[in-house]
């Protein structure tokens, strides 16, 4: 019956109805969603970024200094995209000067279709270290016509003696994961790989691509051996990407372990599949596939500690030694790597220079964080990882 009244509208020229009965039009705010005018705004250039009308455009990077002599305290960030048309994402890293670390993934801030910011709290906030730089990674895509975009973040500061909880952002994420053509309900699973016990979950970001199909987080704690649903998203939508905030901070004391599962369609019964023809591995691009949960993480604030120490190292200390067959893993993938991209044979590549598949891993190999990976470095990070996956 419904069906039938609706072909009859539709057959009639879809004629409206009583005016009156209309909702109120939607209002939709312009600028800033801050909970204050910004303290700083910061954009990626001074000169607009041409986007070609057709045609895939890698990441592109854009480097700027703030020009911060002391440390700051960002309680409230927002990036709002120059031109919304082309800008699939935009982060903003943070750039710590040489020696200096930061918790988690130095990540500041981030743009995607449909997400909100964080709940505004007065007394959590992220750490900028003085000298530190802003990096922003910019997702383009062109819509047919040729477009330009200055992205630009603003920032909202607190004075240090009033932030009891600095905010941070950890990621489980898998980038090793392979998608056969045709195959739906392709799982993948990954675990955080460290927990501050301090610490509090705050909400957790998924995210994937178009062959995304649900995302579920899980704990297990000693208490009960069986995991914990945290989070279900039955349906994902890379379309329309959110931030879920827990109802109250998940405490992670008494948490042994959190992980992600990832669930890919790849076949024809998925709308939204550019190809299921198509062999799926990681990529940047959005016929490619991702598998991350990104997690905010709040801690109280040690005034008294040095972050350079690093008390609770992000990934697990090795505690025995590395195989003979994972050292000559590791070696071959840096050969492989350093003659692929190393066009000038100095064993020293920058950020720009990576293949976009292993620009991820760049704070990683970067060891001493001097903007450069040399091949001892990206060595030792391979060897590190494949000793660790064996395990």
């Amino acid at each position: 019956a419904e069906k039938t009244t609706l072909r009859k509208w539709v057959e009639e020229g879809s004629p409206l109805g009583n005016l009156k009965d209309l909702p109120a039009p939607v209002k939709f705010t312009n600028g800033w969603r801050l909970p204050q005018k910004p303290d700083l705004v910061v954009s990626m250039s001074s000169r607009p970024f041409k986007i070609p009308p057709d045609g895939t455009v890698d990441y592109q990077y854009f480097v700027v200094d703030p020009g911060f002599k002391e440390d700051k305290w960002v309680v409230a960030a927002e990036i709002i995209p120059g031109n919304r048309s082309v800008v699939h994402h935009s982060i903003v890293f943070i750039r710590p000067p040489d020696g200096r670390t930061n918790l988690g993934l130095s990540l500041l801030e981030g743009y995607v279709p449909g997400q909100r910011p964080l709940k505004f709290n007065p007394k959590r906030a992220r750490k900028i270290p003085a000298g530190s730089k802003l990096v922003f990674q910019q997702h383009y895509t062109p819509n047919g016509t040729e477009q330009s975009d200055i992205t630009k973040i603003g920032l909202v500061f607190v004075e240090e003696d009033q932030v009891k909880e600095e905010l941070f952002t950890l990621a489980a994420l898998d980038q090793e994961f392979e998608i056969l053509p045709n195959k739906k309900d392709v799982k993948v699973v990954k675990q955080l790989p460290w927990l501050p016990r301090d610490g509090k979950i705050l909400s957790v970001s998924p995210h994937m691509h178009y062959r995304g199909k649900s995302f579920a987080t899980r704990s297990t704690s000693k208490a009960n051996s069986e995991p914990e649903t945290l989070l279900y998203v039955p349906n994902f939508d890379f379309n329309w990407q959110h931030i879920y905030e827990f109802k109250e901070p998940l405490e992670l004391n008494k948490l042994e372990s959190i992980e992600i599962e990832i669930k890919f369609d790849n076949s024809k019964d998925n709308p939204f599949n550019p190809n299921p023809e198509q062999y799926v591995i990681w990529g940047d691009q959005t016929w490619e596939e991702m598998a991350i949960g990104f997690f905010n993480v709040t801690r109280p604030r040690n005034p008294g500690a040095s972050r350079d120490e690093k008390t609770e190292p992000q990934v697990t200390k090795q505690v025995e030694p590395i195989s003979e067959a994972d050292l000559k893993r590791g070696t071959a993938f840096a050969v492989s790597l350093f003659q692929k991209v190393d066009a000038n044979g100095d064993r020293k590549l920058q950020l720009e220079e990576m293949p976009l598949v292993t620009r991820w891993y760049f704070d990683e190999f970067d060891a001493n964080d001097d903007g450069l990976a040399t091949f001892e470095e990206v060595e030792a990070s391979a060897q590190s990882r494949y000793h660790a996956k064996n395990k």
